[in-house]
């Protein structure tokens, strides 16, 4: 099993430079990073593997203290690459008509909606590369 976290870097706008210092540029990656939205990627979603990076995990410890709703606890067998992928993916939203937006899955608050309005095939889509997804507000299980 692999720990992840994702960080929303909105409520924390020292994260890239802190990443710098805490942690192998290998365990971390903006969600932003090639997509339309990439401009962002100092205010958005970052993909985190802390297990190789200690005082990257004691930092993100202490973030959790401080906001605990810019942390979402993943696990999964998948590779960092792989569940960067998926998470990249879903970050796009096809609005009615030709319009797309940004799911900001990443933010606790709307997963705990999200989670409630998905049908079961879409919360599997969401979920299904992780056998944990955690926030403050709960846990959830594809299905």
């Amino acid at each position: 099993m692999i720990a992840y976290v994702i960080l929303d870097a909105a409520v924390r706008p020292d994260t890239a430079e802190a990443l710098l210092h805490h942690a192998p540029p290998a365990s971390y990656r903006s969600l932003f990073l090639g997509t339309p939205d990439a401009t962002a990627t100092a205010s958005g979603a970052w993909l985190l593997a802390p297990a190789d990076a200690p005082r990257l995990a004691q930092w993100l410890a202490e973030v959790e203290r401080q906001h605990p709703n810019a942390i979402t606890l993943l696990t999964s067998m998948r590779p960092f690459e792989a569940v960067f992928a998926h998470l990249q993916r879903l970050l796009a939203l096809r609005l009615p008509g030709s319009g797309t937006g940004l799911l900001r899955y990443y933010d606790p608050r709307v997963m705990e909606q999200l989670h409630r309005v998905l049908t079961a095939e879409q919360r599997h889509t969401l979920l299904a590369p992780f056998t944990g997804w955690r926030t403050c507000y709960g846990q959830y299980v594809a299905g």
